[in-house]
Formats: C-alpha cells, sequence, structure tokens
C-alpha cells in the first residue's frame, strides 16, 4: 500500500496474493490436523459476514477516491497489526 501505484493496481496485487496464499494454508492445516468439525463450524458461520464485508470493501473500492483508500486501508492495517500483537 505504499507505492505509487494506482489504487485498482494494488487492489488487484492484494488480490491475488491472498488468493494464492489460501490454498497453500489450508493444505498445511488439513495436513497438521487442524481442521475440525468445529472450525467447519465457525467458518460457515463466519462465511456470510466475510461476504458482506467483502461486498461493501467491493462497492466502497468503486466509490472511494484513491487517496481515501490508501489510508483507510493503511488504518485497518495498523488495527489488524496491533490486533494480531495483542493475541
Amino acid at each position: 500500500m505504499a507505492s505509487n501505484d494506482p489504487a485498482p493496481v494494488q487492489r488487484a496485487n492484494n488480490v491475488i496474493s491472498v488468493a494464492s496464499l489460501i490454498p497453500m494454508v489450508l493444505a498445511v492445516l488439513i495436513y497438521n490436523g487442524a481442521v475440525t468439525q468445529t472450525t467447519l463450524i465457525h467458518a460457515a458461520l463466519l462465511f456470510f459476514p466475510f461476504t458482506g464485508g467483502m461486498w461493501l470493501g467491493a462497492h466502497s473500492f468503486t466509490k472511494a477516491p484513491g487517496e481515501i483508500f490508501r489510508k483507510a486501508v493503511l488504518i485497518l492495517l495498523i488495527i489488524i497489526g496491533v490486533g494480531a500483537l495483542s493475541l
């Protein structure tokens, strides 16, 4: 998000990066036995809020100017980072 590329290019890079990581992480979790019935139930319960958030983000992305998008993403990344450190 710190590059000078336009917001659509940065968003596409993020989508491709995350989409390519998901199968690898899922394979490792399955291999290590971390995917249980409880995990699948949690995933099913979180599917709808996640999908709603994805829709809201995609819809907002088309409406917000690039600079506002960049600042919002950087703030969210800071919040996520602080949250991850507190775990």
